[in-house]
């Protein structure tokens, strides 16, 4: 499980067998996580409760680069043109 950043009450991570689409796993402290999908920043997966969705979106699109360079490498994505 790569974490990407630790900022605040929120851990942003992602699993490492779900190497398909770019998407962000974010936990709050108080347990409750949500998914974002990172070239839309749309919810994959709510957490039940709309503000934390709203701060996981945020924080999804304040750390995209972050995240994609950490998903990339990872998953051995190139961003290479040929």
């Amino acid at each position: 499980m790569p974490t990407v950043i630790n900022v605040k009450a929120f851990k942003l991570y992602f699993y490492s067998n779900e190497g398909l689409r770019c998407h962000v796993h974010v936990r709050h402290k108080g347990g409750l996580e949500a998914v974002i999908w990172v070239d839309d920043f749309t919810i994959k997966k709510t957490s039940g409760d709309k503000r934390v969705d709203r701060a996981c979106i945020e924080l999804a699109q304040k750390f995209r680069v972050q995240i994609i360079v950490a998903w990339n490498e990872y998953f051995g994505v190139s961003n290479e043109k040929e």
